[in-house]
């Protein structure tokens, strides 16, 4: 089993995804006036 190998790249791409989705959400939000 490679289950070990798979938290290596799977914590940083999951991080990677909730930082552009805040950014991207900031963004949308950003000129609701």
């Amino acid at each position: 089993m490679t289950g070990s190998r798979i938290p290596g790249l799977f914590v940083p791409a999951v991080f990677l995804l909730a930082l552009v989705a805040g950014v991207c959400w900031y963004w949308r939000h950003r000129d609701d006036d």
